[in-house]
């Protein structure tokens, strides 16, 4: 979990790095237990331009998923529904711990850990494409892994169990 002051620090770099990028939708969707009304005022404040859309925690996250290019995340079970859906993950930790979760480690995301390298991390995932390739076979090889040996449910109930402990 983290602190408000951590949380505000992410957020900053969210909307920091999206001003890098005039031509593309970026969506927020606030999670259940979160308060949207620090999202819309904190999208009021340091969201600079009209490229930054809200949705509550009410909104269906599979058609979010399904609109989206990518999927930008500090800890969240729906970049792993995106992964399994076939859509490129960020994963942003700036706290200096280490990952809760290997999504990174087995190159299913990219991580972010400083501020600085979410603009050109978003650049090299959607616009060049760097990682393409590498993030589709690592997804494709999830879907193999969690579908075919039939561990499915141990292996998704220790992700969740993960995050919630981190």
């Amino acid at each position: 979990v983290l602190s408000k002051e951590e949380y505000i620090n992410l957020l900053q770099c969210f909307y920091n790095a999206t001003e890098d990028f005039e031509n593309l939708q970026f969506i927020v969707k606030s999670h259940p237990s979160e308060n949207p009304e620090f999202h819309i005022d904190f999208l009021n404040q340091y969201g600079k331009g009209n490229n930054i859309k809200f949705f509550g925690s009410e909104s269906d996250i599979f058609e979010l998923i399904h609109l989206s290019d990518l999927i930008i995340t500090f800890n969240s079970l729906s970049a792993l529904e995106a992964m399994v859906l076939g859509k490129n993950v960020i994963k942003i930790n700036l706290t200096g711990e280490p990952d809760n979760v290997d999504w990174v480690e087995k190159g299913l995301a990219v991580g972010v850990y400083t501020e600085d390298a979410l603009s050109k991390t978003i650049r090299s995932v959607v616009i060049n494409k760097d990682f393409d390739e590498s993030l589709s076979l690592a997804r494709q090889e999830l879907r193999e892994e969690l579908l075919l040996d039939g561990k499915i449910v141990d292996r998704i109930t220790s992700q969740i169990e993960s995050i919630i402990h981190n």
